[in-house]
């Protein structure tokens, strides 16, 4: 077998792994990431519910994704910028929760992800 099978190979068997890990307790327990569909005044709506492990009381920390420079070949460069932070304070379904601004300007499409566990 060639290297380039052998690469293949091995990244599908990743991907398998990984995708099992995002279904599992352990991913939503510790990498738990939504984004923000819906804020106004100190409130928030966000795509993460009990199908993510969303738990009240949890605080996620809300950030912004923005294009920095656009780089040859058609490709861009995206920089992460702290924007907040929400805390859940209930659990809407198993999609989606509402949450209070605790700090910061958390807008719409901004991306929350879990910062501990209560």
């Amino acid at each position: 077998m060639n290297h380039k099978h052998v690469r293949i190979l091995g990244a599908s068997v990743l991907l398998v792994l990984l995708s099992a890990c995002a279904n599992s307790g352990f991913y939503h327990k510790n990498m738990m990431r939504g984004q923000v569909v819906k804020a106004d005044n100190n409130s928030a709506v966000i795509c993460i519910g009990e199908n993510d492990g969303a738990k009240l009381g949890q605080l996620l920390s809300a950030y912004r994704i923005k294009t920095v420079t656009e780089v040859d070949e058609g490709g861009e460069v995206f920089m992460k910028t702290p924007v907040g932070s929400i805390k859940i304070v209930s659990i809407i379904d198993e999609h989606f929760a509402k949450a209070i601004v605790i700090d910061g300007n958390v807008k719409r499409y901004d991306i929350v992800e879990l910062v501990d566990k209560p």
